[in-house]
């Protein structure tokens, strides 16, 4: 996998640092991203979308990806 740049997101997207944790975790724990989004209570769709920076990331999913993938909540809230 190419490293990427950390970038500073617009406001509402995610950080590619929080990107980057969620696909560790979700490999990590062996699931598809499919089985993640159902996990997090979002549809595999918004989960692609989410990670490619096409939708915005409320505060209740950030707190359900903190809860359900253990991924700290300075990282989250990054």
């Amino acid at each position: 996998m190419k490293p990427r740049l950390l970038l500073y997101p617009l406001p509402g997207q995610m950080s590619t640092l929080l990107t980057d944790a969620i696909l560790t975790q979700v490999k990590e724990k062996g699931l598809k991203q499919k089985e993640a989004a159902q996990m997090i209570g979002i549809s595999p769709t918004f989960f692609s979308d989410l990670l490619h920076g096409r939708r915005t990331l409320s505060f209740e999913v950030a707190r359900t990806i903190h809860k359900v993938l253990g991924i700290p909540a300075e990282v989250v809230l990054s």
